[in-house]
């Protein structure tokens, strides 16, 4: 009887530390691109009727161009087209939520051809961008190259990060989109960037969800 008594204590400390796991399906960090770009970054998140409204404003406060990678494709989109509201939602290791317009690194094995691009604004030196993105809640993860993304339950906090880059970090010079890459409905002829890019993440302090 102690030996069988023994075993369940065994067993039950093992079930209790399985569920007690932390979180592990998180994002890598980024390795940032380039120079630091020189701008002010703002952004506020409340929750407001079902929704979590994230707005945000970003201001070039250097000397040199940059572009915010802030319009994302895919991820069910109709070809060519990019809506404000639209994000990426992952997990960091630390299990805060990141609700992110950025560039993602791409996986090994995916042909370039395969590779997603994403819209971004440019601001010359001066010049500001102002949103209100509004995400639905219950918040369900979405990211590039990934069809299932799973975030931690309960969600304790989020943040919401942009990726910003000195056009100078660029490889290539600033695509310019041609009219038939706008999209027909909006008039999007925001350029288009390849994943990944350079960028530097430019992130508002965890909010509690």
């Amino acid at each position: 009887m102690r030996l069988r008594a023994a075993v369940a204590l065994v067993l039950v400390a093992v079930l209790a530390g399985c569920g007690a796991r932390p979180f592990v399906d998180f994002e890598p960090e980024i390795i940032p691109g380039g120079a630091r770009p020189d701008v002010r970054f703002t952004a506020t998140l409340a929750t407001q009727g079902g929704r979590l409204l994230i707005t945000y404003k970003l201001v070039n406060a250097g000397s040199v161009a940059v572009v915010a990678y802030n319009g994302m494709q895919g991820a069910g989109l109709p070809p060519g087209s990019s809506r404000v509201g639209d994000v990426y939602v992952t997990a960091r290791k630390d299990g805060t939520v990141e609700i992110g317009k950025r560039a993602y690194e791409v996986p090994a094995g995916v042909e370039p051809a395969g590779a997603e691009v994403l819209r971004g604004t440019v601001l010359p030196p001066g010049a500001d961008l102002t949103e209100k993105v509004p995400v639905p809640l219950p918040l369900t993860g979405r990211r590039p190259y990934l069809a299932d993304v799973k975030l931690p339950d309960p969600i304790g906090a989020v943040t919401f990060c942009l990726g910003v880059a000195r056009i100078d970090a660029l490889e290539a010079p600033v695509p310019q989109p041609s009219a038939g890459e706008a999209d027909e409905k909006n008039q999007d002829t925001r350029p288009l960037f390849n994943h990944p890019s350079p960028q530097h993440l430019f992130c508002s302090d965890p909010r509690p969800l």
